[in-house]
């Protein structure tokens, strides 16, 4: 069945604003798990584009001009740095990676959901994933960036939607509870953003 799983077993995984240090995450698990989306947990610290603390930010650089419509810039690689998420289509600003998601504050939205269910992830045992400011990751005027954010990583774990040699109506089902669950992380996501 469809859940969200805790992917860094251990303490909370944490990046740097700039100086190529991503967190770092290895999958330890002993059987691989097929993953529609990736969630990214804030427990502390935070990050800015500028040596300014006022722009102090859980996800990106709140409030810089140039990059208000695209505020945030957490990215999601595998070990040889390429990106998995968040998708290409929702990068605004390739030099630096900024982009943007509905209903998420860059200050203060307490989780980034990032998901692919036309093309799930699979992780497989022992299987490194990066998270990194995606300045630092382009070195794209990483300078004057500062700042340190932990994180829990989670994966939802689709697996076998309906079985080889199923019934459809089974995987209807099971699909529609997916979307549910889905719809009900989002919605408490927006509620969390909005207070």
């Amino acid at each position: 069945d469809a859940a969200w799983y805790k992917i860094n077993l251990g303490p909370p995984v944490c990046f740097e604003a700039r100086n190529n240090r991503p967190g770092h995450v290895t999958y330890r698990r002993s059987q691989g798990m097929l993953l529609g989306a990736l969630k990214l947990v804030y427990r502390q610290g935070a990050v800015r584009c500028v040596s300014n603390v006022a722009y102090n930010s859980r996800w990106g650089c709140h409030g810089y001009s140039s990059l208000k419509a695209y505020p945030l810039n957490e990215i999601i690689t595998d070990k040889h740095n390429n990106v998995i998420f968040p998708l290409p289509q929702f990068i605004k600003h390739n030099a630096g990676l900024w982009y943007d998601m509905p209903v998420v504050d860059d200050k203060y939205s307490d989780e980034l959901v990032f998901s692919n269910f036309d093309f799930p992830l699979y992780l497989q045992p022992h299987m490194e994933l990066r998270i990194w400011f995606g300045e630092d990751l382009k070195n794209w005027s990483e300078t004057d960036n500062q700042g340190r954010v932990c994180v829990d990583v989670m994966g939802y774990v689709i697996g076998d939607v309906g079985g080889a040699g199923g019934a459809s109506g089974g995987r209807s089902s099971k699909a529609q509870a997916l979307l549910k669950d889905l719809k009900a992380s989002l919605c408490s996501i927006m509620q969390k953003s909005w207070k």
